[in-house]
């Protein structure tokens, strides 16, 4: 299905009130590319000496901008400078999102607040 053609659900955030449109769903194809940001991510930084590879706060949070990407459609009617707009949030607000878009990124579907459907 192509993307203007994909289920999203609309929410506001619970301090100022951003609306934000998240896709319902990824597909295999993005999950896959958000799993390959964390396998890449640590081998370039495997230490041989350590029983498994690391994962540093640099590399999860560019895997979680990606997801950010991927996953949110809009903040309030604006589809430019999605990452930015959340990380400019309070962090009520932006933790709101962050857990809409593990929701997302984990297929189980939305508990998080009041669903709006688009």
């Amino acid at each position: 299905m192509p993307d203007e053609q994909r289920p999203t659900k609309e929410f506001t955030t619970p301090v100022d009130s951003h609306v934000v449109v998240v896709k319902e769903y990824l597909t295999g194809r993005e999950s896959r590319e958000i799993e390959n940001g964390y396998i890449d991510g640590a081998k370039a930084i495997a230490d041989p000496n350590a029983p498994a590879p690391r994962l540093t706060g640099e590399i999860a949070n560019q895997v979680q901008d990606k997801l950010f990407a991927m996953a949110v459609v809009s903040i309030d009617g604006s589809t430019e400078g999605i990452v930015d707009a959340l990380l400019n949030m309070k962090s009520a607000d932006y933790d709101f999102v962050v857990k809409l878009v593990n929701e997302v990124s984990k297929g189980i579907g939305f508990s998080t607040a009041e669903k709006k459907t688009s």
